[in-house]
């Protein structure tokens, strides 16, 4: 069994790792689902 790290951790770890951390940004629904076919 492994254990799942929550959405919160993640993100707090992200914030220590990344200076600063880059976070997509999508202006409707259809360019989100695009920016998560291409990997984001």
């Amino acid at each position: 069994m492994t254990a799942q790290t929550s959405a919160g951790l993640r993100f707090r770890q992200a914030l220590e790792v990344e200076k600063p951390l880059q976070i997509i940004g999508t202006v409707n629904a259809y360019a989100a689902m695009m920016a998560k076919q291409v990997g984001y």
